[in-house]
C-alpha cells in the first residue's frame, strides 16, 4: 500500500461499546494526517455510513463478531470495493478469522499489538475510496446538521451561514432524503446514530449531575424524538395540547434548552434517550437511492 498524500485519511468506526468509541475517535481527532467522518454501535449501520461520508478505512473493533455480521461487512466491501475494512480483535475463533479471509477481509489486526500498530497500519491505506459519491453528504449539509443538531433555527442557520433561508431549507430536503428520514428529530437521531453530529451538552448553564425528569417529561421527550408535533403527543398520552407544551416548556427549562431540537441534542449527550431506538421505520432505504430525485 502506498501513504496517503495531500490530505487526511478519513476514518469511519464501528464498535458496540461507547467508551471505546469515544476513545478511539479522541485519539485519532488528534493526529493531523487522519480524520474520524463518523461512528456507530452497530454494523448494520455502516453501509448508510459510508454512502454519506465516503470513508478511506472503516475501522470495526470485532468484540464477539458473529456470523452474520461479518456476512454484512462482507456485502459491505463488494459494495464499497474502494473502502479499506480494518478489523481489531482481541480473540476470535478461528472459523470466524478463516471465514474472514475467504470473503475478502484480509486487513485484521490483534489488539494486543496496541495504539502504535493501529496508527501505523491506518497510514498505510492507499486515499483511493474517499471521492464523492452520490448521496454523500456535502460539507454545507455537515454544517447544517450540526447547527440543526444545536438548536438553531432555519432563519438563524441562514444568517449564520450567509445563505438564504430559502437555501437551507432546500439543503435540509437532501439531508433528510440522504438519511432517509422525515423530520429535523429523525435527522438529528440518525446523524447522532452514525457520530456525524456528535451529542453535546448545552453550556450556558453547566450542570454537575443529570436532571431527574419526571415520567411524563420522558415520555413528552420520546414523542419529540419520534418526530411527533404537539397534537399527536397529546393525542397518544391522552392529554391537553396546551398540557403538553407546558411539560415541555418545564422540561426545556431542566436541560438548559430553547426548543426540540435542542432538547433532543441535550438529552442524547446526557444518555437520557438512545438514537438506535428512535430510528425512524424508512431507515433501511439507501440514502443514494432516496436522493436521486435531487
Amino acid at each position: 500500500m502506498t501513504e496517503l498524500i495531500g490530505r487526511s485519511l478519513h476514518v469511519a468506526l464501528q464498535s458496540r461499546r461507547r467508551l471505546v468509541r469515544d476513545a478511539l475517535t479522541s485519539v485519532l481527532a488528534s493526529q493531523q494526517d487522519l480524520a474520524v467522518v463518523g461512528q456507530t454501535a452497530d454494523i448494520a449501520d455502516l453501509p448508510a455510513l459510508c454512502a454519506l461520508r465516503s470513508p478511506d478505512v472503516v475501522l470495526i473493533e470485532a468484540e464477539g463478531l458473529t456470523v452474520t455480521e461479518l456476512e454484512t461487512l462482507s456485502a459491505l466491501h463488494k459494495e464499497f470495493p474502494r473502502v479499506e475494512l480494518v478489523i481489531v480483535y482481541a480473540d476470535l475463533p478461528p472459523r470466524i478469522l478463516d471465514m474472514a479471509w475467504r470473503l475478502g477481509i484480509t486487513t485484521l489486526l490483534p489488539s494486543s499489538r496496541g495504539l502504535e500498530a493501529l496508527l501505523s497500519l491506518l497510514r498505510r491505506q492507499t486515499a483511493n475510496g474517499g471521492a464523492h459519491r452520490p448521496g454523500a453528504l456535502t460539507d454545507r449539509e455537515m454544517e447544517i446538521i450540526s447547527l440543526l443538531s444545536t438548536g438553531h433555527s432555519v432563519p438563524e442557520i441562514a444568517e449564520l451561514l450567509d445563505i438564504g433561508a430559502r437555501t437551507v431549507e432546500n439543503h435540509k430536503r437532501r439531508i433528510y432524503a440522504k438519511l432517509g428520514v422525515g423530520s429535523s428529530s429523525h435527522a438529528i437521531g440518525r446523524a447522532t446514530a452514525l457520530g456525524l453530529s456528535e451529542p453535546v451538552l448545552h453550556r450556558q448553564e453547566p450542570r454537575a449531575e443529570i436532571p431527574e425528569l419526571t415520567a411524563r417529561e420522558h415520555e413528552i421527550l420520546r414523542s419529540i424524538a419520534r418526530g411527533d408535533t404537539v397534537r399527536q403527543t397529546g393525542r397518544a398520552l391522552g392529554i391537553a395540547g396546551k398540557t403538553v407544551e407546558n411539560i415541555q416548556a418545564r422540561l426545556f427549562r431542566k436541560l438548559g434548552v430553547r426548543n426540540r431540537a435542542g432538547a433532543l441534542t441535550a438529552a442524547y449527550g446526557l444518555g437520557l434517550l438512545d438514537p438506535g431506538a428512535v430510528t425512524p421505520p424508512d431507515r433501511t432505504r439507501l440514502p443514494r437511492q432516496r436522493a436521486a430525485s435531487f
